[in-house]
Parts: structure tokens; C-alpha cells; sequence
């Protein structure tokens, strides 16, 4: 059973550790709120995963691979709000690294609930976890337990360190390169968000 929640440790670290929108927001909250909201953030993506991981588990990501204008509307609303978020990113003063602004801006239940949400926007994690549990051997519900525990641990373990080292590295610049870095990460947002948002509205229309 140990092997399991091990290789379900390596899926997870493997679903979230490449760069994407997720990982911007979570940098971006990290540099203007302190490492605890980006503590929070990636609890909420490594939540969404090891949910999605839990269907796959089961069985279901068949049923809602059927289900085709969930999958679109679900990437085309949280393309949207992806492109909101690097809009804002990009027009938006950097806050000093070292200033304590943990009572400022967004709520702790926000910063959650709104990582959350954009990573379950994207419904290809779901048949990724559908390939990789094809390969990991999961033929059982105890097997299919210690593996999604696994997904979430090397989720979070990748957000911890992320937050981590964003937090160590901001505390090492100037509130001019906290700016070009909050542009840049908002331009990059814009892209993903208008790259899921094209695809979402070519499959609703055609």
C-alpha cells in the first residue's frame, strides 16, 4: 500500500510542477501576501487534484469525458477569469516584499476557494490522473486511497516549496523588479487565459 501512496506522491508532483497559470497566481499571492497565502493557494490547487484524482480513481472520468459542453464552459469561465486576474496582475503596484499584509487584500477563504476553482477550470488534469492510474495499477479501493492521498501530498509538497523559495527570493528585491515581475506574470496569465478561452469558444461553436 506504500508503494501506492508513493507513486501517487511522484503523479502529484508531476501534474503540478510544471509552470502554468496556477503556479503564476500562487508566485504573485506569495509576493504580495507572504508565503502563508501562498501556502493557501496551493492547498487549494493540490485540493482540486486530489478531487480529480478521486474520480479518475473511480471510474468517472469516463462519465464527465461524455459529458463535452461541461468540459468547455468549465475552461471557457475559468479562462475568463484567468484573463481578469493577469489584466489586474499587470496594472497593479507591487507590493514591498517585507511589509506584513497578511489583513490586506484578498480573504483567506478567497485565496482558497479562487485557486480551487481555476484548477478545477481545466478539465484535461483529469484525464492525465486517468492515463497515469492506467500505468500506477490501481485495482482497488485501499489502493485507490493511498494514491490520491499520494497526489495531494506531492501537490502540496511542490506548492510548500514553491511558496518557499518565492517568499525567500522576494524578500531579496526591490519593489521596482517585484513590479516587472508582476507585469510579466500578468502578461503570461493573459496568454493562458486567452489561449483556454479560444479553445472553449471553437468547441462551443463549431
Amino acid at each position: 500500500m506504500l508503494s501506492m501512496g508513493w507513486k501517487g506522491l511522484i503523479l502529484g508532483l508531476s501534474i503540478a510542477a510544471p509552470l502554468g497559470p496556477i503556479g503564476l497566481l500562487c508566485i504573485n499571492r506569495t509576493l504580495e501576501g507572504g508565503r502563508w497565502k501562498g501556502i493557501l493557494s496551493g492547498l487549494g490547487a493540490a485540493s482540486a487534484d486530489a478531487f480529480y484524482g478521486s474520480l479518475a480513481a473511480l471510474g468517472l472520468a469516463a462519465l464527465f469525458q461524455r459529458v463535452s459542453w461541461v468540459q468547455y464552459w468549465t475552461q471557457l469561465i475559468g479562462g475568463a477569469f484567468i484573463l481578469y486576474l493577469g489584466v489586474r496582475f499587470m496594472f497593479k503596484k507591487a507590493a514591498a516584499a517585507q511589509e506584513n499584509q497578511a489583513q490586506q487584500g484578498e480573504s483567506w477563504a478567497k485565496v482558497y476557494f479562487t485557486t480551487f476553482l481555476l484548477t478545477m477550470s481545466n478539465p484535461i488534469t483529469i484525464f492525465s490522473f486517468l492515463g497515469m492510474f492506467a500505468g500506477a495499477g490501481v485495482s482497488t479501493p485501499a489502493t485507490a486511497i493511498w494514491i490520491v492521498l499520494g497526489i495531494f501530498s506531492g501537490s502540496m509538497l511542490w506548492w510548500l516549496i514553491l511558496a518557499q523559495l518565492t517568499h525567500w527570493l522576494g524578500t531579496r528585491l526591490n519593489a521596482a523588479i517585484l513590479l516587472w515581475i508582476n507585469r510579466v506574470a500578468g502578461l503570461a496569465l493573459v496568454i493562458f487565459g486567452g489561449i483556454s478561452v479560444g479553445k472553449a469558444l471553437m468547441a462551443l461553436l463549431g
